[in-house]
């Protein structure tokens, strides 16, 4: 059986995105370059706001969707922004340890 979309945005199950983040902390991890490194966790950052939006949408979406499933799109809300604000404030110390 094959989850909806909503089903697999609140459960967090994202295939293609987990090898798309996989290959992106590989690419962090062997760079020596920091600003490589920064612009791929602000990369990040923008999906995590991405998901955290969607999230927030189907969290207010009262008529539609049960009170259960709400509430676990808003806890996944603030994880996905949580994440976004650390991936950011990350980047910022890796570029503020590479300032001359």
């Amino acid at each position: 059986m094959t989850q909806s979309l909503t089903s697999q945005m609140i459960d967090g199950v994202f295939p293609t995105k987990a090898v798309e983040v996989g290959k992106l902390s590989e690419i962090c991890s062997q760079s020596s370059d920091n600003r490589l490194t920064a612009d791929a966790y602000y990369l990040a950052a923008k999906w995590h706001d991405k998901q955290a939006a969607m999230c927030r949408a189907v969290a207010e979406d009262e008529p539609r969707i049960e009170a259960a499933i709400r509430e676990k799109a808003r806890a996944a809300a603030t994880h996905h922004g949580a994440s976004a604000a650390g991936l950011r404030l990350a980047a910022t110390q890796i570029l503020r340890t590479a300032a001359p």
